[in-house]
């Protein structure tokens, strides 16, 4: 239901991914371009490696999980120029 309240109002028609920038041993940035509510957007979206439980595993650590920083869609989207 959370994911559904935050998402709700947002209709993504399209996507591409631009690069990916491992910024270290367990942070990555995605840059992506959005088609948001029929409008342009630009985000950078942050990837934390977590151990599920609130901590952070490196990379190549086994049963590391890949999660979204912030999840909320308003910190992602920047109007495309």
């Amino acid at each position: 239901m959370k994911a559904k309240r935050l998402y709700g109002r947002f209709a993504l028609t399209s996507w591409s991914v631009d690069r990916v920038h491992h910024k270290g041993a367990a942070l990555t940035e995605a840059h992506v371009r959005l088609t948001v509510n029929d409008a342009p957007f630009t985000a950078v979206m942050k990837w934390l490696c977590t151990d599920g439980q609130g901590g952070t595993l490196l990379d190549w650590q086994d049963g590391g999980l890949w999660r979204l920083f912030p999840y909320s869609p308003l910190p992602l989207l920047t109007e495309a120029a």
